[in-house]
């Protein structure tokens, strides 16, 4: 039963379910959305690199408007996140499921050729098994090698659930009200030392933190949701 339930097929079914509620959910909350138009014109001169944080995952089947070109979000092997490439793959987005724990040479190689070809990607920066709301250096190595600017992402609701996961994944409901907020973020230099790296990781994951804690109080909430 559980290895039905991790195949593609056993997992058609939820992946469809949660679809459903994503559209039903977004469909009717009003919406409030900052920096989309300066992300757009970027988004369609080439392709960029956006950054949240694994607990706000659920706004990926919003957060993307599929007239700017193709986008993959990167997911994880695990269930959870070919579970989610599911879902999000019915709202027009690709996906790539990485490996957790060993190289993902052959995939890098491809994904890299994609983006040369205008492919954006998705990147939950704390991702896949955490800790939740540190980053890791995963979008800055790809905007290292492709020269991609690296847009950041804040999503918040008023109603919504919460996961008992380790990243207290957020799941909008329908009403009330959410918001979106995109801040560029930059580019990083080709010749970036592995110092420059980490120094880029610390601003990255400070300035992630602002945008998302931006996006919570927009919505009323006296601090982070996860």
């Amino acid at each position: 039963m559980a290895a039905a339930a991790a195949s593609p097929a056993g997992q058609a079914l939820p992946a469809a379910l949660i679809a459903a509620h994503l559209r039903r959910a977004f469909g009717r909350t009003d919406w409030l959305v900052e920096g989309r138009e300066a992300l757009a014109e970027e988004a369609k001169a080439g392709p960029v690199i956006l950054a949240l944080w694994h607990g706000r995952l659920m706004c990926a089947a919003r957060f993307w408007d599929t007239g700017w070109g193709p986008l993959t979000t990167l997911t994880s092997q695990q269930y959870p996140g070919r579970l989610a490439g599911q879902a999000l793959r019915r709202f027009g987005l690709a996906t790539r499921a990485m490996h957790d724990r060993r190289p993902n040479r052959g995939e890098s190689l491809a994904l890299a050729r994609e983006m040369r070809g205008g492919m954006s990607i998705g990147v939950a920066v704390d991702g896949p098994l955490g800790p939740a709301r540190t980053a890791k250096t995963v979008p800055l190595d790809w905007a290292r090698l492709t020269g991609a600017p690296v847009w950041l992402v804040g999503f918040s609701a008023t109603r919504f659930w919460q996961m008992d996961s380790w990243d207290r994944l957020v799941v909008p409901r329908a009403g009330g009200r959410a918001c979106l907020l995109y801040r560029r973020f930059g580019t990083v230099d080709k010749r970036a030392t592995e110092v420059t790296l980490q120094a880029e990781r610390a601003r990255l994951e400070a300035e992630l933190d602002a945008v998302t804690g931006a996006a919570d109080r927009r919505m009323g909430h006296a601090g982070p949701i996860c």
